[in-house]
């Protein structure tokens, strides 16, 4: 049984032989925007320290998730940001033996794999804005002739 902890420290190697590593898990948090804004918000990291390569299988993630305190559930995926990649293009999303296999392919260089957790019913009892949730979302509104904008606006120079 892997046993979870957390630590202030950005890294917290463990194992100098290559068989060894740590997980990074990025959990309760949600994914927003796309592109070179895409980013993770309100998440909670922790650290699973001893984790072995010859052990290292999809089915650890199913103990991670339930000693983190959230179920498993079909709505629930599980990202790994490959080593000196970004948000935007590094994720890849580990669902078999083969995407885990990968991951310990590198273990001999990194031993600190960040994982990303993504629930996408978390937003299900948050009562948030949704212009928060939904950036993109416009409202448009009739253009009235006789207003006037404050005497602070008129001073800007007009955009093209």
């Amino acid at each position: 049984m892997l046993m979870i902890f957390c630590c202030m420290a950005k890294l917290c190697n463990v194992g100098v032989s290559g068989e060894e590593f740590t997980i990074e898990v990025h959990h309760g948090g949600c994914f927003l925007g796309s592109g070179h804004t895409k980013s993770y918000v309100d998440e909670k990291v922790s650290w699973f320290d001893h984790c072995e390569v010859e052990t290292w299988s999809v089915l650890w993630f199913e103990d991670i998730v339930e000693q983190l305190g959230y179920t498993k559930s079909a709505t629930f995926d599980v990202y790994w940001l490959m080593p000196g990649k970004t948000l935007v293009d590094g994720l890849r999303i580990v669902s078999t033996d083969s995407d885990t296999n990968a991951m310990c392919s590198v273990v001999d260089r990194v031993q600190n794999l960040v994982l990303y957790f993504h629930h996408d019913d978390i937003l299900v009892d948050v009562h948030w804005d949704d212009v928060v949730v939904n950036p993109f979302k416009v409202h448009y509104a009739e253009s009235r002739q006789n207003d006037r904008l404050p005497e602070f606006y008129q001073e800007l120079p007009r955009a093209c």
